[in-house]
């Protein structure tokens, strides 16, 4: 991976150079941070540290955060300040500033097949069509207006900067 640009928003990647000299699957990108998917499954970021580019959570603090990220990624997802990885077990990362209530933290501990964020929010879907969300409310972080409709099952999901469309098992749309 070779960075440039801006090296407070992720154009200097020196402190985590050799870490991205080989093995890099795929990059995500916040407002002014990057992450990069190894082939081990292991989360390499830089970039603004508050923007994702530091693993650190309030929550749950550093270590226990670059622990997680070590290995077992398949997936990262990005917002415009946060990122979101799914591991091999279906269970969900969240770093950056887009914290999981307490509620959706035990709904995203595993099952998760895929996700997709907004602007400010993400959106996790889970192996048996149920939708996990979690972010700004305003912003599509609170799906519990749509959740009697979101029960039938999400086939899909497309979102736009504030907000999510969910394509529904029945045909329906969310």
């Amino acid at each position: 991976v070779v960075t440039w640009g801006d090296p407070q928003a992720g154009g200097d990647s020196s402190r985590v150079r050799d870490r991205l000299s080989g093995g890099v699957r795929t990059i995500a990108s916040t407002h002014s941070a990057f992450a990069a998917l190894k082939d081990d499954g292991s989360v390499v970021v830089w970039g603004k540290s508050r923007e994702g580019g530091l693993l650190w959570r309030e929550e749950v603090g550093a270590g226990q955060l670059e622990e997680q990220l070590a290995g077992g990624v398949v997936a990262i997802y990005s917002a415009k300040s946060a990122f979101a990885a799914v591991k091999a077990d279906g269970s969900v990362v969240n770093w950056g500033t887009i914290h999981v209530p307490p509620d959706a933290q035990e709904r995203l501990a595993g099952g998760v097949q895929t996700i997709y964020s907004a602007e400010l929010a993400f959106l996790a879907v889970k192996d048996d069509g149920s939708v996990v969300a979690w972010g700004d409310a305003r912003a599509g972080g609170d799906c519990s207006a749509a959740e009697a409709r979101l029960s039938a099952g999400v086939r899909a999901v497309c979102a736009s900067q504030r907000a999510f469309a969910a394509q529904l098992r029945d045909g329906g749309v969310a």
